[in-house]
């Protein structure tokens, strides 16, 4: 949990950004699991705390919280780094514990033309950080981000392909071996609220069939660095949980001494 702490601490040094549309950004399983093609500003953080609910036909599931901590490393580009903790109910017994590490890089390709979406490529790459519900090895994976802006409405494309996956899986969220998903988004401009539907492929092995599912959510700002996300999503086919929920907060803040011409 120090981990955690650290990433909470270095909020003590932080200033706000200036006024934005934050809750337009639409960051994974934030509250779905599409995303958009764009990175956070240069010399912005972001600080994430969400938590998440999965439930199983007959009893069980998963629950936890999934600090998350990006940084806009350069014009266009996002790095970041996850750190799920994780509980198991169910049989044989209840666990809980850090279920891994992710860290992240995505770089934005190009903004909207009158032709053209924005587009955007992300790098994940995961390692067993914990105790056994963080798996063994380590894994990665690719994906390509598309958006395209229709007036208030905004459509969204993602396709990953896990090109390098874990030799026992963590509990949090395995890197499948492929996954394609389409989300729209619709902006109410008054209330600084953003509303979202998407549905989502996710493919499995040789064993396991493809699982789909649909997934609604919003996000709303309450203040120029602070936004509200919930969402819900249900499986349609396919193997897993019947059922998730996710609530978090983001709050976005720059550090004076990283800041060009900042304080020393």
């Amino acid at each position: 949990m120090k981990h955690v702490l650290g990433l909470l601490a270095a909020t003590a040094w932080a200033v706000p950004l200036t006024a934005q549309v934050d809750y337009r950004n639409l960051d994974d399983d934030r509250p779905l699991r599409i995303e958009d093609a764009y990175a956070i500003e240069r010399f912005a953080f972001e600080l994430i705390l969400p938590a998440f609910a999965a439930f199983e036909q007959g009893g069980g599931g998963r629950y936890g919280f999934v600090p998350e901590l990006s940084f806009g490393l350069l014009p266009g580009a996002t790095a970041g780094l996850k750190l799920p903790v994780v509980g198991i109910g169910g049989e044989p017994a209840d666990q809980f514990g850090l279920a891994g590490v992710r860290a992240f890089f995505l770089v934005n390709l190009s903004t909207e033309t009158p032709t053209l979406p924005g587009m955007a490529l992300r790098l994940d790459v995961t390692g067993p950080l914990g105790g056994e519900l963080a798996g063994a090895g380590g894994s990665a994976s690719i994906k390509a981000l598309a958006t395209r802006s229709f007036g208030r409405q905004r459509v969204h494309l993602n396709a990953s392909w896990g090109f390098a996956t874990q030799e026992t899986p963590s509990a949090f969220e395995p890197t499948a071996p492929w996954w394609a998903g389409a989300a729209v988004d619709h902006t109410l401009v008054r209330s600084s609220t953003l509303l979202l539907a998407g549905i989502s492929a996710i493919g499995g092995d040789r064993v396991t069939s493809t699982r789909w599912e649909a997934a609604v959510g919003f996000r709303r700002q309450f203040t120029p660095t602070l936004v509200l996300d919930g969402g819900v999503a249900g499986r349609i086919t396919g193997p897993g949980e019947n059922l998730a929920f996710t609530l978090g907060l983001s709050h976005a803040f720059a550090i004076t001494h990283l800041m060009p011409g900042g304080a020393r």
